[in-house]
């Protein structure tokens, strides 16, 4: 308890030092800030946010039209084969219906 007290006191004296310190300071001088800063004027982030806007804009459009040029060139390759009649597929599978029956009647032989 003794120990105790001792550091109670011990802080007291410690706090009222410390005010006597910080009541000097303050009264024996006034603080001024003077703050000057020379800063270069900001962008447009505005302007800065079109243009890249604008640069990703044509590289989509780059894009589209190299897709585009690609589909038509595949589909310029398979149109030939899918240019097929109606009448030709109809032939073609009566065709393959003689053969099968044909296939079959061996097959029994």
């Amino acid at each position: 308890e003794m120990e105790i007290e001792g550091i109670q006191e011990e802080q007291i004296l410690r706090k009222k030092d410390h005010e006597k310190d910080m009541g000097a300071h303050h009264s024996s001088q006034d603080f001024k800030v003077n703050v000057q800063v020379s800063a270069v004027p900001q962008e447009d982030l505005a302007k800065i946010l079109a243009g890249i806007r604008e640069d990703y804009e044509t590289i989509i459009e780059k894009n589209r039209q190299g897709l585009e040029v690609w589909y038509k060139e595949q589909t310029a390759t398979v149109s030939p084969v899918a240019n097929i009649s109606p009448e030709e597929i109809q032939s073609n599978e009566s065709e393959i219906k003689n053969l099968r029956r044909t296939f079959q009647a061996l097959e029994i032989e």
